[in-house]
């Protein structure tokens, strides 16, 4: 299919929720690189909770389809505050499927390895059970389902993983400043999961929005990692002396509990390709977008 094409049925806008996060601005410009018609809003413009603001957004734009980037994404935050994560990821995401249920606007959801335990060694496929172990992955799972309870199979839950970018703050930009001003940092290494580059992960929500593509699709990068992984390949690539020593989840207590192995596995044969993460990598610190 022509990823250029019109978004049919109503061939209205493509509507991007969180548009000024790190993933939301890579997939606006990803869009305009394909001459496809965008429109972004984010919490200033619209708040994606509030029944008759959203109304009269899609009333307004008349969306062909929407890329729901839009979340409560504070892990060890919504330990506290778990109302505003279920209220964000949970009912604010049921109703962007009821508008869509409405409009027939092709919904892209995005959401996360977090809904899994982490337990399994070789990780997760699309529909094994999920079983969060945080409130964080609690309020993304409950998202989800009611996502599935409006408009089914129809739509597109798009799990992603340890997202990076060149807009900070997120691990990689971390890791890049901290090492050019240590010699040496301590970083986890039993944690197994998919790092992520925004860039790859918003030409493939493009293409689910774009060919109204819906299921459940694990997009992650390849290969599998750990964070010290991660932060090796950060090291190297800056070309810094700075050793990266391993450690264990014990040394980082966190609020909220992190698994072990958050690996997405890749079986649905609809799920558009993504690249190697280290390939991200390069790209997001040869852009670095500072800290404001």
């Amino acid at each position: 299919m022509n990823l250029d094409a019109d978004l049919s049925p109503t061939a209205g806008p493509l509507l991007v929720t969180g548009a000024h996060g790190q993933l939301g601005t890579h997939v606006l410009e990803a869009a305009a690189l394909r001459g496809i018609e965008i429109i972004g809003v984010d919490r200033a413009d619209a708040d994606i909770t509030d029944e008759h603001q959203m109304q009269a957004l899609f009333d307004d734009l008349h969306p062909s389809a929407v890329i729901h980037c839009a979340a409560y994404t504070n892990v060890d935050g919504a330990e506290a505050d778990r109302e505003a994560a279920f209220r964000i990821n949970g009912e604010g995401s049921r109703l962007i499927a009821q508008l869509c249920h409405e409009t027939g606007a092709h919904l892209v959801a995005v959401s996360t390895d977090y809904v899994f335990p982490g337990t399994h060694p070789e990780g997760y496929a699309e529909h094994d059970l999920t079983g969060p172990i945080n409130v964080y992955g609690e309020s993304k799972l409950a998202g989800e389902c009611a996502i599935r309870d409006v408009l089914g199979e129809d739509a597109a839950i798009a799990r992603t993983a340890w997202l990076f970018s060149a807009q900070a703050p997120n691990f990689v930009q971390t890791i890049a400043k901290a090492a050019r001003e240590r010699d040496v940092l301590d970083v986890v290494d039993d944690q197994h999961g998919n790092p992520t580059w925004c860039g790859h992960l918003a030409e493939a929500l493009l293409t689910l929005a774009v060919e109204r593509i819906g299921g459940t699709h694990h997009l992650v990068g390849q290969p599998t990692a750990t964070w010290r992984d991660l932060a090796q390949a950060v090291v190297d690539e800056l070309g810094v002396e700075c050793e990266v020593r391993p450690t264990t989840s014990e040394a980082f207590v966190r609020p909220a509990k992190r698994a072990a192995c958050s690996i997405l596995r890749v079986t649905n044969p609809q799920t558009p390709e993504m690249g190697d993460w280290r390939e991200g990598v390069r790209a997001s610190l040869q852009d670095e977008v500072p800290v404001g």
